[in-house]
């Protein structure tokens, strides 16, 4: 057989393989690119993210639009701090601290694989309940709040650049709601510690408190907890009100950020034109499927993910606001 003879056998085996490889180009050409949120990778961009990231934020691209009066409302645990940080009620089971009673008691509590007997047919926001009454109980005081903080294992670190856009929401004077099913008073001491407890910013979560002694002798009913923060403008009514913007919250804009498919009801009852649903997606999530959050949000991020996004969003929104703070 000669050379051409050879070729020309193999010519219907070549032109499938060409017609196999423009096939795979062609669909990688018609493949949607993975869209990016001011810089940050997605994981997730839904239907109608586009219109309300431009409508909240400006926009990914171009000249921003006048800016209206956004407002950020945040989850705390794994929000502002990061997804392998320890959580408000988790840092309180040291045993070097707290009594025995208690850290036999909460190990049964955080146990989320086996449905503890104790809160079988129970409320939901038992668990909670129960927790905090167990504080009172067992003797728990301030001084022990601050240790567990201090021993906290893993500590209770931020996520990347969340403190310079904490920073950069006080000097635009963007108002700030944090609201957390976990302790308000852990909240306020983390933020503290890092100068971020700002005067632009209000705390929804647990308070537990505190005789003259430092005892604790009692906790805020009912509790804040993950199935019930659509009540948050119920409880914040006076604080949104006065930060409405145009006075109605007509021209309000909601930038809402979670780690879990509960936090997405902050705003549900504050009035606003419009909410744009950020989260922070941990595929290690033991509570929620990824479809339920696609569902949930507008656009989802990787849980690693910093907030270096939001800060080159807010500088390209306020601009004008920074320039002038500098000059002055």
């Amino acid at each position: 057989m000669n050379a051409g003879g050879g070729w020309t056998a193999f010519a219907p085996v070549a032109l499938m393989v060409t017609s196999c490889a423009v096939a795979m180009a062609a669909q990688r050409f018609m493949r949607p690119k993975r869209r990016s949120l001011f810089g940050a990778p997605t994981i997730f961009w839904g239907p109608n993210a586009d219109s309300k990231v431009e409508v909240v934020l400006g926009g990914v691209a171009g000249t921003p639009q006048t800016p209206r009066a956004l407002h950020v409302i945040m989850d705390y645990d794994r929000t502002i701090t990061s997804h392998r940080a320890s959580e408000c009620h988790s840092i309180l089971n040291n045993q070097g601290v707290m009594s025995e009673e208690y850290c036999a008691e909460m190990e049964r509590l955080l146990n989320f694989e086996e449905l503890d007997p104790l809160l079988a047919d129970k409320p939901f926001n038992f668990w909670w309940d129960h927790c905090h009454e167990l504080l009172v109980r067992t003797g728990f005081t301030r001084a022990q709040l601050s240790e567990c903080i201090e021993g906290a294992n893993p500590p209770m670190h931020l996520r990347k650049h969340v403190a310079e856009a904490l920073r950069l929401l006080h000097a635009l004077g963007i108002p700030v709601t944090v609201v957390s099913a976990g302790i308000k008073e852990i909240i306020e001491e983390r933020l503290a510690a890092n100068g971020l407890l700002l005067d632009n910013m209000v705390i929804s979560a647990n308070s537990l408190y505190f005789d003259v002694d430092g005892a604790c002798v009692g906790f805020s009913q009912p509790a804040v907890h993950s199935r019930n923060k659509d009540l948050t403008y119920e409880r914040l009514q006076e604080w949104f009100d006065r930060t409405a913007g145009d006075g109605d919250g007509g021209d309000r804009v909601l930038l809402i950020l979670g780690d879990s498919c509960g936090d997405v009801a902050t705003g549900d009852r504050v009035p606003a034109a419009e909410r744009l649903h950020v989260g922070f997606y941990d595929y290690e999530n033991p509570w929620d499927p990824r479809e339920s959050f696609e569902q949930a949000y507008d656009v989802l991020l990787p849980r690693e993910e910093g907030y270096a996004w939001l800060i080159r969003a807010l500088q390209r929104r306020g601009l004008p606001a920074l320039t002038a703070a500098a000059e002055a």
